[in-house]
């Protein structure tokens, strides 16, 4: 889930969507186009190759944190993927038995 975010000039928080439409808006709203292009390119990046690749809840997980990611500010291609990549391993270390 994404963290609530507050925008300069907004008297009301921005939550996580509810529906893939109010996603789509969210993210066309909050982001330039060149920084959704690297979103998409980041996810495709890491998604690409993958056994779990096409996985829904898998490449869910992987865009949450490229976009919380890119809501702090760091929105480079590197980056985002580097934070595609730390949910690749959070998502492996929690299937894991202990």
């Amino acid at each position: 889930m994404l963290d609530p975010v507050r925008e300069p000039g907004r008297s009301s928080d921005v939550s996580a969507p509810t529906s893939p439409i109010e996603a789509g808006r969210m993210i066309s709203e909050h982001f330039d186009t060149r920084t959704r292009i690297n979103m998409k390119l980041a996810l495709d990046r890491i998604c690409r190759n993958r056994a779990v690749g096409e996985d829904h809840a898998f490449r869910k997980s992987v865009a949450e944190n490229i976009i919380r990611c890119a809501l702090t500010g760091r929105t480079g291609i590197g980056q985002l993927v580097d934070a595609g990549e730390r949910a690749v391993v959070t998502t492996r270390a929690a299937r894991k038995p202990v």
